[in-house]
């Protein structure tokens, strides 16, 4: 509790097809943060957020008013909490780990996910409205001042650009949307004159709404290699890809620094904090995590243990988080 505070934070990881080769250090880096939180008591719930969860698993809205947004269906999977029992924990940790292929050869690589989460889209738009709902209640069962709320994701989400009339879907044929929170009353602007970049410009919209609404500090990691980074340079840094001959100088600055530091910090969106992770730096090991595939539970807790030992540095999430809290 530093400075007084008591801190609490809600993570959402991106279960997307395209998040599967990232996967594997992702949790690696998920397995850090969440064993510092129950190392020092904070009370965490981690989410995957995903669209092709079976029917019966996908958030619905039982009321249908006018002009209310029309949201795709998607699902929210809590993976990890802080209010499961340790023998829970460490059941839910080794089958993520499983699944994700972070336990390498010595694990026998990945196996298969039930069919409730199945790797689809990002419905990360989807995902920030519905956090509007999850975070206050967290926040309020756990008695927090603060929450760090926080997204995990390879890509954009996809537009939201129908709405309800007289219960029907209506397609929004516009320039500009206004999207206003029912609780707060607050509005934020959406401009669609740039098609390409419309998912990534509403997710701005409903993180503004996001951060009003819950008072949390919003934290957002991208996870990809150059060539992901480089095509979304115009989102990145839009003042510096005006010119042709800056716009040159920016990649290479970007090429040498990522391959450096296997990071970078955004400022141009609606994030509290941006960060840019190298997914090849994102793997926590100096060596493979290694015990055998017919360990009891106490081996496999031994191996979690000697594995959050390594080296702090290469823990890129656990490190920002825990300069938030500090």
């Amino acid at each position: 509790m530093p400075q007084g505070k008591s801190h609490g934070l809600v993570m959402f990881i991106d279960w997307s097809g395209s998040m599967t080769g990232h996967l594997g250090n992702t949790m690696k880096q998920l397995m850090n943060l969440v064993l510092f939180c129950k190392k020092v008591n904070i009370p965490y719930e981690v989410y995957s957020f995903l669209d092709g969860s079976d029917a019966d698993y996908n958030y619905s809205k039982e009321r249908k008013k006018n002009q209310d947004l029309v949201i795709h269906g998607f699902a929210l999977i809590n993976i990890l909490s802080s209010r499961m029992s340790a023998s829970d924990f460490t059941t839910a940790a080794s089958m993520l780990m499983k699944m994700s292929g972070a336990f390498g050869s010595h694990g026998r690589g990945r196996v298969g996910t039930p069919s409730f989460m199945c790797m689809g889209g990002t419905p990360l738009n989807e995902t920030a409205i519905a956090a509007m709902e999850i975070v206050p209640k967290f926040q309020k069962r756990n008695r927090l001042q603060i929450v760090n709320t926080v997204f995990l994701t390879d890509g954009e989400g996809s537009l939201l650009n129908r709405h309800y009339e007289n219960g029907y879907q209506q397609s929004a044929n516009f320039t500009h949307m206004v999207i206003r929170d029912p609780k707060t009353c607050e509005e934020t602007v959406y401009d669609n004159s740039n098609a390409w970049r419309s998912g990534m410009l509403q997710t701005d919209c409903l993180l503004k709404l996001l951060k009003i609404r819950t008072n949390s500090h919003v934290i957002g990691f991208f996870v990809g290699s150059i060539n992901d980074v480089l095509s979304r340079e115009n989102y990145f840094w839009p003042d510096r890809c005006n010119d042709v001959n800056d716009k040159y100088k920016n990649r290479e600055e970007i090429k040498e620094k990522f391959r450096k530091e296997n990071s970078l910090v955004i400022n141009s969106t609606a994030f509290d904090d941006y960060y840019i992770l190298r997914s090849s730096g994102l793997d926590t090991d100096d060596e493979e995590l290694t015990f055998s595939a017919k360990a009891t539970t106490r081996g496999m807790a031994n191996a979690f243990s000697k594995y959050a030992g390594n080296k702090i540095s290469s823990r890129v999430i656990l490190n920002r988080f825990i300069g938030l809290i500090t």
